[in-house]
């Protein structure tokens, strides 16, 4: 079931890639799997999911906040997390 619900937030965050980004199909899946990628670096350096893009940058985790509509990704760490967060 958790399975299941990662994977619709992964699609939902994949879609809105494609539709907010104005760049070719290889560049949006590019900046995606760096954005996740820097979630999951945070994740296991602070041993709990971000809880928005601000906070990725005030770390220094990202220079500038991402489009809003990527939020599904922090869902899917909240929902890959087995404390919940």
């Amino acid at each position: 079931m958790l399975y299941r619900l990662v994977i619709r937030l992964l699609l939902t965050a994949m879609a809105t890639v494609a539709i907010f980004c104005n760049r070719s199909s290889a560049e949006c899946k590019k900046r995606l799997f760096t954005l996740r990628a820097v979630i999951d670096e945070y994740t296991y350096d602070k041993r709990n999911c971000p809880q928005s893009w601000s906070e990725l940058v005030r770390a220094g985790y990202l220079q500038q906040e991402p489009n809003p509509h990527l939020a599904p990704l922090l869902q899917a760490c909240s929902a890959e997390s087995p404390a919940g967060h």
